[in-house]
């Protein structure tokens, strides 16, 4: 009987450790995750300043949306910017280059998708195996 008891508290006492529950749904596991990015991968550390500066548009007022969309083009997303999200295709800036007099708040969803699909993979792995995540 303790055996079967013991079983079943195991599998309910388990963690979600999927990088969209501790980085997107929790405070303290996205400034670890943020901190191990910060010391340990300085262009990872960049790609989460895009995300920030993604938030910071999608919230930012009608008009001075396209400014601020033409800035973040510049600083993140061309080659010759000075913060460059390398990791995303020509295709996928170019689409949104083309839409960059919108000023849409939808306009930079699959460039900050992208980069978060990317920080899920082997940085979030790496982050999993770091004393950041077990503190």
């Amino acid at each position: 009987m303790y055996s079967s008891f013991r079983k079943n508290n195991q599998r309910n006492c388990r963690i979600d450790i999927r990088y969209s529950y501790v980085v997107d749904q929790q405070p303290i596991g996205r400034l670890l995750f943020r901190q191990f990015c910060q010391d340990k991968k300085p262009a990872y550390h960049r790609y989460n300043l895009f995300l920030d500066a993604i938030e910071k548009y999608e919230i930012e007022l009608d008009e001075n949306r396209i400014d601020l969309a033409k800035e973040l083009f510049e600083q993140y997303l061309k080659r010759e910017g000075s913060e460059v999200v390398d990791i995303l295709n020509d295709s996928l800036i170019s689409q949104c280059e083309e839409r960059l007099s919108t000023g849409g708040k939808e306009l930079f969803t699959e460039v900050a998708q992208t980069v978060k699909n990317f920080l899920a993979g082997e940085p979030f792995s790496a982050f999993l195996s770091s004393f950041y995540f077990y503190r």
